[in-house]
């Protein structure tokens, strides 16, 4: 893992970018975690392939008008430099933080881990 990021686009769905060394591997397994605390907490992890689009190589973030954009799961795509999560907005739905970390894992052992970080959503 390189690094995980996270941005709001106008959509105000978050976008979350997990960037690796290099291609997504099929063999292994990419989890993004999400945590929250305050008036209602929330914990969450994300398979990524679980939650995959099947879509892969997109050349743009999804449209605003894109359907799945009203999913109230993830929906997580691969690209040449690792995996794009979009969130429901109900990941993201109060003014608390939010933290969050990403892993791959082998068979169930882990083999790299991203830090913990954190955002805040934008101001309405």
């Amino acid at each position: 893992i390189d690094s995980v990021a996270v941005s709001w686009p106008s959509t105000g769905r978050p976008v979350f970018r997990l960037h690796l060394a290099g291609k997504p591997v099929s063999e292994l397994n990419y989890q993004l975690y999400i945590w929250r605390y305050g008036p209602t907490p929330m914990n969450h992890v994300v398979d990524m392939k679980e939650y995959s689009s099947g879509a892969t190589h997109p050349k743009t973030l999804l449209p605003a008008t894109d359907a799945r954009m009203g999913s109230t799961d993830p929906v997580c795509i691969a690209d040449d430099s690792g995996w794009v999560a979009y969130l429901p907005c109900t990941c993201v739905d109060n003014e608390s933080p939010v933290y969050f970390t990403a892993d791959v894992r082998w068979n169930g052992t882990l083999l790299d881990h991203a830090g913990v970080g954190w955002v805040a959503p934008p101001p309405d």
